[in-house]
């Protein structure tokens, strides 16, 4: 989970699944201020795998989310 810093979104990738980086594309694609955003790995029966991205507003409700998935 990674909430929100006071001066926004970073511009570029700052940890492993680039989850501020994501959040701010989001944030500009939606136009809605995201406040938090989580990240987690979705395993997918034996060998398939993903990444499962949620995003959150000043609310605390989930106003987008991003699946992606290696199989």
């Amino acid at each position: 989970m990674k909430m929100r810093p006071a001066q926004g979104w970073p511009s570029e990738r700052d940890d492993f699944p680039g989850l501020g980086q994501r959040a701010g594309f989001k944030e500009k694609q939606l136009s809605k201020r995201i406040l938090m955003s989580e990240y987690y790995p979705v395993q997918h029966g034996l060998f398939g795998y993903g990444e499962l991205y949620l995003y959150y507003g000043e609310d605390g409700r989930l106003l987008d989310f991003y699946r992606y998935q290696i199989n």
